[in-house]
């Protein structure tokens, strides 16, 4: 199934993702692409907080959420995936993945 929803959000994750996205699109992940979180352990647990159990959630930083983009969208889950700014999805996009 494809990523139901590609969120531009500096806040990342928060209420609004999750139960304002997440629960109606039915989302079973989410992919987090931030460089700085993907290598910040600290960080990480911090959003894992503010996500229920049911779903997964996926630290990226972008080349790995670009070589890893095919997987995501394969997944038989519904996803959803979150970067930070502009930029950051400037990026993901320039990386290859065919995102609509």
């Amino acid at each position: 199934m494809p990523i139901a929803l590609y969120r531009i959000d500096d806040r990342l994750i928060h209420g609004q993702v999750v139960v304002g996205w997440g629960q109606p699109l039915n989302i079973g992940f989410i992919v987090l692409v931030d460089d700085n979180v993907a290598c910040c352990d600290w960080e990480q647990d911090l959003y894992r907080m503010g996500v229920p159990p049911e779903m997964q959630i996926i630290f990226a930083d972008v080349t790995s959420a670009i070589r890893d983009h095919a997987s995501y969208a394969s997944d038989p889950r519904r996803g959803l995936l979150v970067v930070p700014d502009i930029t950051t999805m400037q990026r993901l996009i320039d990386g290859g993945p065919s995102i609509r």
